[in-house]
């Protein structure tokens, strides 16, 4: 299932390639897990809290490599002064985590049926929206979101890493 994509078998080069960097959300969502667990489950053990957006000062990026049981897994998380704040493998609750497109040309972002760009068209993602999704799938293409009651896939090529600097 590639819903379930785990990263095991890829050497830290392909984890690399495959990455999709982007930051955690703003302190407004409850703060129902707002810790970098060691397994992606919510009883899992508390490697360290990862502060919020904006919480101090500034942004806490992450770079995902995996998803499972409405976690990502990440390889590292830093500041926006690309200090790493985490380096190693850790969980993070997909809903704390803040997705920003980059909406060429005032364009709306594809939604895809499939982890491919020639695949099926679902949906699209207007430009005002910001946040409206949530993130229910990993895979080296992007990221597998829900909205507005459809789900589909984002290519990383439209995800901004860094909401200061989207383009």
């Amino acid at each position: 299932m590639i819903s379930a994509f785990t990263v095991s078998a890829f050497s830290q080069k392909n984890l690399e390639k495959c990455a999709v960097n982007t930051w955690i959300e703003d302190p407004e969502i409850p703060k129902i897990d707002d810790q970098l667990r060691a397994q992606p489950k919510y009883e899992s053990k508390s490697l360290m809290k990862i502060p919020f957006a904006f919480e101090a000062g500034d942004e806490t990026g992450i770079e995902i490599i995996g998803f499972s049981n409405d976690y990502v897994k990440i390889s590292k998380a830093f500041n926006e002064k690309h200090k790493i704040d985490f380096q190693g493998n850790g969980w993070i609750w997909a809903k704390r985590v803040a997705v920003k497109l980059k909406h060429e040309n005032g364009k709306a972002v594809n939604l895809y049926a499939l982890p491919k760009s020639t695949s099926k068209k679902v949906g699209k993602i207007l430009k005002d929206t910001f946040s409206d999704y949530f993130i229910i799938g990993f895979d080296c293409f992007g990221l597998r979101v829900e909205y507005n009651g459809k789900k589909g896939w984002i290519s990383k090529k439209d995800i901004c890493g860094n909401l200061t600097e989207c383009r």
